[in-house]
């Protein structure tokens, strides 16, 4: 992952993406993601006042929340246009990682399987402090890919032990198909170690205070945490 930010490039990247493969993720995406459930579950995180969604698409997680107002800012216009969030939910077209929202505006913040798609550690960094922000909890949920999950960790062994670059296992332009094979498009992916997004939180002043590994065939392929505020 680089340091030096490009965030408007990738915004623009990632919003182009979106807009040639959100019918067909809308199709195979509506639901309610079942490893967010399980993570989700063991936190008991409801009840909250006001709940952010950053990066939440068409708001199939957002579903099952219960909360006084629900709001979700996406870059993606068409995943917007197809929402299947709560129906009394707000939804914003921006992108992390400046946003309008107030300071201390939110209770807590969904923002699953987002971060890994910043190509530059500094634009993490940069969106971990703006959740910070507008969260006057710091009661924050998010989900990366794990780099060492079953399977890609062998491909990388294996690469290590033939010297070959490992770096495009570990920062990958991964490919979207549908059903039929047809290739609609590529977004940027970076895969994390756990010790990479406690270094990040920990530049932002955050800490994971709990996490798990799961999804995937062997239930290891995310990494979901909730992170709060650095004790000081």
């Amino acid at each position: 992952m680089n340091a030096e930010s490009d965030c408007g490039v990738l915004s623009k990247k990632l919003r182009d993406s979106y807009a040639k493969i959100s019918h067909d993720y809308h199709a195979k995406k509506s639901r309610v993601w079942s490893d967010f459930v399980t993570f989700r579950s063991s936190l008991g995180w409801q009840g909250q006042d006001t709940i952010l969604g950053l990066g939440e698409g068409n708001g199939r997680n957002l579903v099952d929340i219960q909360a006084t107002l629900v709001v979700n800012l996406d870059l993606s216009i068409d995943l917007l246009h197809n929402f299947v969030g709560p129906d009394t939910a707000q939804k914003i077209a921006g992108a992390l990682p400046k946003t309008p929202f107030r300071k201390d505006s939110a209770q807590g913040i969904l923002s699953l399987a987002v971060i890994h798609h910043f190509e530059n550690s500094s634009d993490v960094i940069a969106s971990l402090n703006e959740m910070k922000r507008i969260s006057n909890r710091a009661n924050i949920i998010l989900s990366v890919w794990r780099r060492w999950r079953r399977k890609h960790r062998e491909k990388l062994f294996a690469a290590i032990r033939s010297g070959v670059d490992t770096d495009p296992l570990i920062n990958h332009l991964r490919p979207w198909y549908t059903s039929e094979g047809e290739l609609l498009g590529r977004r940027f992916y970076h895969y994390y170690t756990y010790r990479e997004l406690h270094d990040q939180a920990k530049a932002a002043g955050l800490r994971i205070q709990t996490h798990k590994y799961l999804g995937g065939k062997f239930n290891d392929a995310n990494i979901f945490a909730l992170l709060v505020e650095e004790e000081r």
